[in-house]
């Protein structure tokens, strides 16, 4: 997560210089979100102010110098209308702290009936909104060329992925596309082109891990395939992006960019009502970049190629329905593929240290595998 933080620029913050503004009370302002030094709890719980805090004689005295207050208009301890709800905004803290999108501002709380008031006292009050928005545009555009780029590509992908293959499902029965690379990943791992001949098999397989790659696993938080390093896997999906044209593309950095992208949609459909949404998310959305066509084979064709291939090899149709499997790539384990599909049998039904059991000859295993892709 902490990869998304030079994407924002910052700006430095500046010191006001003292000035003779109105004093102001601990019972106009609170602290909603930021240093929680010279604050405390409120005693009381009424709509959303468990999340504020009240503030000391101290941290009011600073005010004075600040140069600007990031605010939210509250009414009775609640975010007005048109600003995000105080709690859905702790809702995402996470988020928040890891993409430092407040950049160590603090936020503050103000009664509505008080910040007319504030401002003719001197108080440079700026509403979160208007400040969000800014904080929005400072991320830097110029970093997410590569996402434009891939946009029309990675919607494909999502589309493709999920087209039905109208086999019926039974438990745990992934779509034949998702079990057939599953199980070639668990024999072969990565290096399946250096054991599978048919060049046509090699070629889908590609397509389907990049199709999963960019219907899935570029969408999720973290690096989460344990049977691959990181490093491994990245270096493939890389080397495959540029057997369709796609070349130095950074797919680590790119997989963390659109991730930002989700998350900041996410979080701005939860703190902003539909009719409101829109204007947000145009700061933060990138058109397609259609300057750059990138195809893959369509599912339906290679799922024809993949049954045409089960249905005149026996021992791989054998191998695929020995275990039935969702496909999920996660479900694959760092270990012995001989053993990837026991892994739920009891220890009173398959012991692990009889003979007939002990099958460690891995690379044999792939070699004679390999033969029946013809």
């Amino acid at each position: 997560m902490s990869d998304y933080r030079d994407l924002i620029k910052t700006t430095p913050k500046t010191k006001g210089s003292k000035g003779t503004k109105g004093s102001v009370s601990d019972q106009d302002i609170f602290l909603l979100w930021g240093d929680l030094k010279n604050t405390k709890s409120l005693s009381y719980e009424y709509n959303d102010a468990e999340f504020l805090k009240s503030l000391s004689s101290d941290h009011l005295d600073e005010l004075e110098d600040a140069d600007q207050i990031i605010y939210i208009p509250i009414l009775r301890y609640a975010s007005v209308e048109k600003y995000p709800s105080i709690s859905i905004i702790y809702h995402f803290e996470d988020i928040i702290n890891n993409n430092d999108l407040f950049d160590g501002q603090n936020i503050y709380a103000v009664k509505q009936s008080s910040v007319e008031r504030l401002k003719k006292d001197g108080y440079n009050l700026v509403d979160f909104n208007t400040w969000f928005k800014d904080r929005l545009k400072s991320i830097d555009s110029s970093k997410f060329k590569s996402v434009r780029e891939i946009n029309g590509l990675v919607e494909y992908c999502k589309k493709e992925f999920n087209t039905d293959d109208k086999i019926d499902r039974g438990y745990n029965n992934g779509y034949v596309d998702r079990q057939f690379l599953y199980h070639v990943l668990n024999m072969f791992g990565l290096d399946y082109s250096k054991y599978i001949t048919d060049t046509k098999i090699v070629e889908v397989l590609d397509s389907l891990i990049l199709i999963e790659f960019f219907a899935d696993t570029i969408h999720r938080n973290g690096y989460d395939l344990v049977k691959f390093k990181q490093t491994d896997y990245y270096t493939h999906i890389a080397k495959l992006l540029t057997n369709i044209g796609i070349n130095g593309l950074d797919v680590k950095k790119i997989k963390n960019i659109n991730l930002l992208f989700n998350t900041m949609s996410s979080l701005l459909d939860s703190w902003y009502k539909k009719h409101i949404v829109s204007d947000y998310k145009k700061l933060i959305t990138t058109k397609t970049d259609n300057s750059q066509q990138y195809s893959l084979p369509s599912m339906k064709n290679m799922r024809i190629t993949i049954k045409t291939t089960l249905d005149t090899n026996p021992l791989l149709k054998y191998i695929m329905c020995v275990k039935t499997v969702d496909g999920n790539l996660r479900s694959l384990n760092d270990v012995n593929p001989l053993k990837q599909l026991d892994n739920d049998r009891g220890y009173w039904y398959r012991s692990q240290n009889n003979w007939f059991n002990s099958m460690d000859d891995v690379n044999l295993f792939k070699d004679q595998v390999s033969k029946i892709f013809g």
